[in-house]
């Protein structure tokens, strides 16, 4: 399972990481879901791009959280 601190060369790179985790869950008879979340400082384009490759890899279940926080 990835930490959120991995970082992907290229979108080809994210889905290709993706394709292997789905090839685990497929292994252990899991549903293949994708468990994304985000706080207000990231710019919708990135989160765009990391569903968009999820389902390029066959995954195309997605959690999708967005954390809010108050600004001071």
């Amino acid at each position: 399972m990835a930490d959120g601190k991995e970082v992907f060369a290229d979108d080809e790179d994210l889905v290709d990481f993706i394709k292997k985790e789905k090839e685990n869950w497929d292994l252990k008879g899991q549903k293949s879901r994708l468990h994304l979340r985000a706080d207000g400082k990231v710019h919708f384009t990135y989160v765009r791009r990391v569903i968009r490759a999820a389902a390029a890899a066959g995954v195309n279940e997605v959690i999708f959280v967005s954390l809010w926080s108050r600004s001071s």
